[in-house]
């Protein structure tokens, strides 16, 4: 069978135009505020306050720990708002059969680690989390500069370097801070570290306003990861077999519904998360609403109440 697509009609060409808008204003809000903010937390915040906390009782062990949370998650949000440009450019380049699969995915992931780290109920269990993730990340650096380099390699012994002295400044800040649980599970201060799937699951079922079950969150995840990690039924599944002129044909079947249901899958996440971030700095809501409006006029009905 061959695999017809044909140009695009006007009206859904008309609405891919609308979501790009849609997605590049979602990431002016992350890039102005900070830009107005640089990056800096309100002296009245809960951010400086945790700062505030964390200098007194861990600052003169280690002076930098108070910035390892407002690293973590800008960084996450930062990456966040950048794939949303990605999102607008493949829109409006009419580029929308696989491809913004795997960037919403990177999204969504992105909104979640940040999301977790600050879901710690305490300025210590927030440090805790941020402190996985730079410990993840120098964890990763370290072995994929060995394989790609070996071990001799002098940017290799940088990076295990680097994961050696993070690994110490971490047993300083928290002398009796690991552990393992009855699953197995090794915690930090008490704090787990989810897997991408657990924590877009979690993310879309608790995290959310109008979050739903656990299973239907693990399945909104698999369902957007099986096109990054490729199942037939996801490729396949966008087509429709047609007889035309005697002949078995593979046309095109997703209507503009369909889109419009992956752009609420990973927009309504990040707003909360901006939204949740936003007020643990004690930035100005200005982007914020901006972007409540731009949703409400290019999604609308999304961002209803519960029970509307």
């Amino acid at each position: 069978m061959s695999a017809i697509v044909q140009p695009y009609p006007g009206n859904q060409a008309k609405r891919f135009d609308e979501l790009a808008e849609l997605f590049l204003l979602c990431r002016a809000a992350w890039r102005e505020v900070t830009a107005e903010t640089e990056g800096h937390p309100d002296p009245r915040s809960v951010a400086a306050s945790d700062q505030r906390e964390l200098a007194e009782q861990i600052a003169p062990k280690q002076p930098h720990a108070p910035l390892m949370v407002l690293s973590a998650v800008q960084q996450y949000m930062l990456a966040a708002s950048e794939q949303f440009g990605g999102l607008a450019a493949l829109y409006q380049a009419q580029e929308v059969l696989y491809s913004p699969s795997s960037v919403a995915r990177s999204a969504l992931e992105h909104c979640a680690c940040a999301a977790w780290v600050l879901d710690g109920d305490s300025a210590e269990n927030r440090l805790a989390r941020a402190y996985r993730e730079h410990l993840k990340s120098a964890e990763e650096a370290k072995m994929n500069s060995g394989r790609l380099l070996g071990k001799e390699d002098p940017t290799h012994q940088q990076m295990a370097e680097a994961f050696k002295e993070l690994s110490k400044e971490i047993e300083e800040v928290f002398p009796d801070g690991w552990s393992t649980n009855d699953e197995g599970q090794r915690l930090l201060h008490g704090q787990s570290k989810p897997g991408l799937e657990e924590s877009v699951a979690w993310l879309l079922s608790e995290f959310l306003s109008r979050g739903q079950s656990r299973d239907v969150g693990r399945g909104s995840y698999g369902y957007i990861s099986n096109m990054t990690h490729p199942t037939l039924y996801r490729i396949s599944g966008l087509w429709a077999v047609e007889e035309q002129n005697g002949k078995r044909t593979a046309v095109l079947d997703v209507r503009i519904e369909d889109h419009e249901k992956q752009a609420k899958l990973i927009v309504c996440p990040y707003y909360e998360v901006l939204a949740r971030v936003i007020e643990y700095h004690g930035w100005p809501g200005i982007q914020h609403h901006k972007l409540t409006e731009a949703i409400d006029r290019l999604l609308p009905g999304t961002l209803k109440a519960p029970g509307e």
